[in-house]
């Protein structure tokens, strides 16, 4: 795969990040100085970043911009083409002040599954230093096992892309149990699972017929939606009870997916998180709409775990450990059913 294809480094998005490709202008540009035209974070570019685009600018490997919301805040590529057993190495990094924030396993599995669904990619490989935990962690939850050490560098690789799995609470409130549970199963995850948390809930408009047709533009949050679930390999879907049925706001994304079949054959797995004899209503109402659409629910990924509300800290999140471990009984659950589905290139040896 020749670094100078155009069709290398296509605009990726993330749960949060867009990953615009980054040309050899822009990537000398950037190397002497000029950042006109973009808009840096704090702390980008840094010395790493000026390394790798040399590679870039001398039009020998392709890259992408990280951004969050316009703002660049890190870069990531691969620094050659692939060699002669399909083999190719990425880089990544982000500005200091975007650092934990789950930002960098959103960058490598986004990239990571763009270039296995390449033609002529065997493997991805990657390499960090030893004590670096936070980035020998994003490789492990992008799916990468260690494979060697050079020195204090220890090498990594995936054949396989991660399993990507949309989160998705039915429920606004701040301390939410629904989400509680959903932000502790994405902590939990096992190596291989991308999981992403949706949050745009409370910005979809109220489902209109008359805005979901070709000669209409769908409003911005609903577009972002179909993005989501479509790039999704299944969704993980947790909702209360309200009047005895779903919330209006959680049906609400559920409507907007009718007019573009985005949950027809989607494997969609539930989570209910009341207490014994309730939520009833809501979890047959449900399975109603999930039947309508066409969505194949995972039966053994849908399960009953009690949330009581004093198993969540005043951060939002889940601090009994018992119920963490049934959560991510339940993705690695989740996820092997997926893996089952997801077609697995095949490349020569």
């Amino acid at each position: 795969m020749p670094a100078d294809s155009a069709l290398a480094a296509p605009r990726l998005a993330t749960a949060h990040l867009v990953l615009v490709p980054l040309d050899a202008g822009t990537a000398e540009a950037v190397r002497v100085g000029d950042l006109s035209g973009l808009t840096p974070g704090d702390g980008w570019p840094h010395a790493d970043t000026l390394d790798g685009l040399h590679g870039i600018a001398a039009g020998r490997a392709f890259g992408w911009l990280v951004t969050l919301d316009g703002v660049v805040v890190g870069d990531c590529g691969v620094h050659t083409a692939a060699d002669e057993r399909g083999d190719i190495e990425i880089g990544y990094g982000l500005a200091a002040p975007f650092r934990g924030r789950g930002y960098g396993t959103e960058v490598v599995a986004a990239i990571t599954r763009h270039l296995l669904s390449r033609p002529g990619i065997r493997q991805i490989v990657a390499g960090t230093e030893q004590d670096n935990q936070p980035s020998r962690r994003v490789l492990e939850r992008a799916g990468f096992t260690v494979t060697g050490q050079d020195g204090d560098e220890v090498r990594y690789a995936v054949v396989d892309p991660p399993v990507s799995i949309l989160l998705v609470s039915g429920s606004t409130r701040q301390a939410s149990t629904n989400t509680a549970a959903l932000l502790a199963a994405a902590a939990v995850a096992p190596p291989g699972v991308a999981t992403e948390l949706y949050d745009g809930l409370a910005d979809l408009p109220a489902f209109n017929p008359d805005l979901d047709q070709e000669s209409v533009p769908l409003p911005t949050a609903v577009a972002r939606l179909r993005e989501r679930i479509d790039a999704a390999d299944g969704m993980l879907l947790c909702t209360p009870e309200y009047a005895g049925t779903l919330p209006g706001s959680f049906k609400n994304v559920l409507d907007w997916t009718v007019g573009g079949g985005q949950l027809y054959g989607k494997p969609v797995a539930i989570l209910n998180v009341a207490a014994p004899g309730r939520g009833d209503g809501a979890q047959a109402t449900l399975r109603v709409v999930l039947g309508y659409v066409s969505a194949e629910i995972s039966e053994v990924a849908s399960v009953r775990l009690t949330v009581p509300r004093d198993a969540v800290g005043p951060d939002g999140l889940l601090v009994r450990d018992g119920i963490r471990d049934e959560l991510r009984r339940l993705l690695t659950a989740f996820a092997a059913e997926l893996r089952e589905r997801v077609p697995v290139a095949s490349f020569p040896g």
